[in-house]
């Protein structure tokens, strides 16, 4: 039996069915507001102000909107000195690119033999039973990012390189050429005008690299020292659970009056070992240590001296 209740819904629903079919009835989704959170690009991980930072995030994304509609992007090298974030960035360009949901592979080529850098690469066949595949082919569609690339044997650096322009690999030891879609990133702390052998960086690499990307130095940042500052002390306090920690004005004046040899990768050691060995919860100038870390590290606090010859061993005291 019917109520009168579902009666009125069923009504409702009628007419509003009438309405929606007919020409009067005219419906457009809601308009989005202002306040809508923008999202966020993967390019803004790497932190800073500056005037040199804001322009390599610019370059790096017009890089990708440039070569957005092209089946493989091309090469890229990222230039820079030892700890200024190479490799954050070629991760944050894999993210923020339409590779994002392939797989990110780095290998330090500078840690890797020479005999053993190819079978990394493009892996090994010895019979049916014994083959590996190179990293080439386990990071097929996304990003495979060749750090200290400068390292890289000039026979080597040709069959990288062929790899990459026909799309195939041929495994160490095998006949057979295999479908190979990688985007290779690379990185090097050498000049690109660095004299090798008589070939500068950029010859060598020129087919490689035909973008180049450089990350400045934190000494060229002066703006955002106290802003990773901060952050990396919020984090490696998060880290290790200690309560929330903050900087002296003196403090502030030596971090930015330092010349950071290490680049981004020292300031944040900094801070983590500040964090570690401080127990205040405002640090001054001596509980960042700068310019004394070897000295102010507890592993050098003791050290070890090897017996003098002929000296006997102590004999330990019997307990009683």
């Amino acid at each position: 039996m019917i109520t009168r209740r579902q009666l009125l819904i069923g009504g409702t629903a009628a007419i509003a069915v009438t309405a929606m079919r007919s020409r009067a009835w005219s419906w457009s989704p809601p308009t989005t507001s202002r306040s809508a959170a923008p999202v966020a690009s993967p390019l803004d991980q790497i932190l800073g102000e500056s005037r040199a930072i804001r322009a390599l995030r610019d370059a790096a994304g017009e890089t990708l909107e440039h070569f957005a509609g092209r089946r493989r992007p091309p090469p890229i090298l990222i230039a820079g000195e030892t700890g200024t974030g190479k490799q954050l960035l070629a991760r944050a360009m894999h993210r923020a690119g339409l590779r994002t949901d392939a797989p990110f592979l780095s290998i330090c080529v500078s840690a890797i033999p020479d005999v053993l850098l190819d079978s990394e690469l493009f892996g090994f066949e010895r019979s049916a039973r014994m083959t590996k595949p190179g990293l080439v082919q386990v990071a097929y569609g996304g990003t495979l990012f060749l750090k200290e690339a400068a390292l890289i044997g000039s026979s080597l650096r040709s069959a990288v390189v062929a790899t990459i322009e026909r799309g195939t690999v041929q495994r160490v030891g095998g006949s057979r050429l295999e479908p190979a879609d990688v985007w290779a990133i690379a990185s090097s702390t050498f000049p690109l005008e660095k004299d090798l052998g008589g070939w500068t960086f950029r010859d060598l690499f020129s087919p490689l690299v035909p973008v180049v990307l450089t990350v400045p130095p934190l000494r060229e940042r002066d703006d955002d020292v106290l802003l990773l500052a901060d952050h990396f002390l919020a984090r490696h306090c998060g880290e290790y659970g200690r309560p929330a920690m903050a900087l002296s004005p003196d403090a502030r004046i030596a971090l930015c009056e330092y010349r950071w040899p290490g680049n981004v990768r020292e300031l944040s050691n900094v801070m983590e070992r500040a964090v570690l060995m401080s127990e205040a919860d405002r640090l001054d100038p001596d509980d960042l240590a700068l310019g004394r870390a070897a000295r102010m590290s507890p592993v050098n606090s003791f050290r070890w001296k090897p017996p003098r010859a002929g000296a006997r061993p102590r004999r330990r005291a019997r307990q009683t």
